[in-house]
């Protein structure tokens, strides 16, 4: 069950699994950026995850969160979750880009000591880092937020999700994208982004895509196919954590009307067109 954590909840696993002391859903909550509730639907993932190894989650009103069990036990579960977890940056690009995707995915910001942990890097390398990442996300409309020791994204919700986008194509290596073509998942970077790594997901948006070439008759570069795809899976996400995704009246005009049948899901809404500088992404009514 461990295997099918994602990485924040791994995180805070390994977090409760190395701490000698209590915490709370609160201090848990500001240390990895989310909601408390989001804390309290993560713990019963772990609790579920921790069936059959010898520990348990224990919390307890006033008195906080912890893990019981025999250290060799404890030990075990640290190695296991240490061994699926995404692997850290190898060099300094590879590195910014996680840092980019992890700042878009918490909405409400991470502190720099959580950054460096992640990142396996010095306090310095993350601010440094911070600098180059603010220029990049200031050409999609959005710049970054400091304060207490905390920093996050702030801007429109379209220019979050394109960004996104853009990054997580970007670090995907060319065998990945052509599974995602194929409708295969891309593996354990993508869960660095909180997305889906199961197949079927991705192979029922690749259907989506493929239904719209139909419809609309044409065939869509590998570039803008894989890119939809990716544009799918980051709405759909950003809907289920309770996101409001709209398309202004005008946009949604210029878009061709397709047969009810090729939207399988009103769940899913088609991505805004991209703007000019990201033609190799952009939505099929643009193309």
């Amino acid at each position: 069950m461990i295997a099918s954590l994602s990485d924040r909840q791994r995180k805070m696993l390994l977090f409760l699994l190395e701490r000698d002391t209590r915490t709370t859903a609160r201090q848990l909550a500001t240390r990895f950026g989310v909601a408390t509730r989001t804390v309290r639907y993560d713990l019963e993932y772990l609790r579920t995850a921790l069936k059959g190894t010898g520990l348990h989650l224990v919390a307890r009103p006033r008195s906080g969160l912890w893990i019981e069990g025999e250290p060799d036990r404890r030990e075990a579960v640290i190695n296991l979750v240490r061994s699926v977890s995404p692997p850290l940056p190898t060099d300094a690009v590879e590195r910014k880009h996680r840092l980019a995707l992890e700042l878009l995915t918490h909405d409400d910001g991470l502190a720099l000591t959580m950054l460096g942990e992640t990142l396996a890097c010095s306090r310095t390398t993350v601010l440094r880092d911070l600098e180059e990442v603010a220029r990049q996300l200031g050409t999609y409309g959005l710049r970054l937020e400091r304060g207490r020791g905390r920093v996050r994204v702030v801007g429109p919700e379209q220019e979050r999700r394109e960004a996104l986008v853009r990054l997580l194509v970007e670090t995907l290596e060319p065998e990945a994208l052509l599974q995602v073509g194929r409708g295969v998942a891309p593996g354990p970077h993508w869960e660095t982004a909180g997305g889906s790594n199961r197949d079927a997901g991705w192979a029922q948006l690749s259907a989506v895509v493929h239904r719209a070439e139909e419809a609309l008759g044409r065939k869509f570069t590998d570039e803008s196919f894989v890119s939809l795809v990716v544009h799918l899976e980051v709405t759909l996400q950003r809907l289920s954590a309770g996101h409001e995704i709209t398309m202004p009246a005008a946009r949604l005009s210029e878009c061709p009307t397709l047969p009810r049948a090729y939207y399988p899901s009103p769940a899913i809404t088609w991505p805004r067109c991209a703007s000019a500088s990201w033609r190799s992404a952009r939505a099929p009514c643009c193309s």
